[in-house]
């Protein structure tokens, strides 16, 4: 490589750092942010619905308030085995659930827990 390909090669990346830059500015600015979490738990339900709730709290502590989870229990946006389609369709933006009640959704997600599982019982 010579100097001068070397040169518009780095201008070329310092000039699209500064843009990225620029362009990522106003997702800061928008301020506060409300995400829809869909869970498979009724509210109350001990152990999972307090998990979900301590979540919702963290999160919005960690943000300073600027983002925040707008909780939906079974029922109030979609079903409890429903909450895996409604994030992959937009309906939500996250969910709080077991992954293997979607394995025939998504098998990966499946595999990607059994591995978690596996590694945790393996630190005991």
């Amino acid at each position: 490589m010579d100097r001068r390909s070397f040169l518009k090669t780095s201008a070329l990346g310092g000039t699209a750092a500064a843009a990225a830059t620029t362009l990522a500015a106003p997702v800061y600015a928008q301020g506060k942010r409300t995400l829809t979490m869909v869970t498979s738990w009724p509210r109350g339900f001990a152990v999972l619905d307090d998990a979900a709730s301590y979540m919702e709290k963290f999160v919005s502590e960690l943000s300073d308030g600027n983002l925040t989870i707008d909780k939906k229990a079974p029922g109030e946006l979609v079903g409890a085995l429903e909450v895996f389609d409604a994030v992959s369709s937009g309906q939500a933006d996250m969910y709080h659930s077991a992954d293997y009640y979607f394995h025939r959704s998504a098998p990966c997600v499946t595999r990607i827990s059994q591995l978690f599982h596996s590694v945790a019982q393996r630190k005991k």
